[in-house]
């Protein structure tokens, strides 16, 4: 194979703190169990699959901003960055330690793990916390439990027979 057909290659670096074939490779390995059946129950284990989960996710109570790792993250970025120095080059770009340019209103930094983990890195925290602002309103939206909650918000509903017996003709 070549590496042109390999997911990391058209995204090279980790997004959102993991490879990009990680949910391919959940999804495969949650449907394993269905395989050996026949395509019309192939569809419907499938569709019973992803109705229990979005029911048990949608029933999830989510009373944070964001989830436990991103905040451990977040927070540990907010320790380290107040060792940081920062210069201010114009209204949104800043110089980090001499070494780090990061880009206020894109939300970006030369070291790139904004792009990895979704959180602001502990150079763009520091340029935040310089800002006097809440460096968790930076935190990518995906990551917010009432955005996760409403990604589960619509029900998947069962097959009916008729559509079952559709397939069988």
């Amino acid at each position: 194979y070549s590496f042109s057909t390999w997911a990391n290659s058209k995204c090279p670096l980790p997004r959102y703190g993991q490879n990009t074939s990680n949910p391919a490779e959940s999804m495969n390995s949650a449907l394993k169990k269905f395989v050996t059946k026949d395509i019309c129950n192939l569809i419907v284990s499938i569709n019973n699959y992803n109705m229990e989960v979005f029911s048990t996710r949608r029933n999830e109570v989510l009373n944070v901003y964001i989830f436990e790792n991103q905040t451990k993250r977040l927070e540990s970025n907010i320790a380290i960055c107040r060792l940081y120095s920062v210069e201010q080059s114009s209204n949104d770009i800043f110089l980090v330690n001499r070494l780090y340019i990061t880009d206020f209103n894109l939300k970006t930094c030369s070291c790139k793990r904004m792009f990895e983990f979704g959180i602001p890195c502990s150079h763009l925290c520091a340029v935040i916390l310089f800002l006097r602002q809440d460096p968790m309103i930076f935190t990518e939206e995906f990551f917010i439990g009432s955005n996760y909650s409403r990604s589960y918000a619509e029900p998947i509903f069962p097959l009916s027979s008729h559509q079952r017996r559709c397939w069988k003709s």
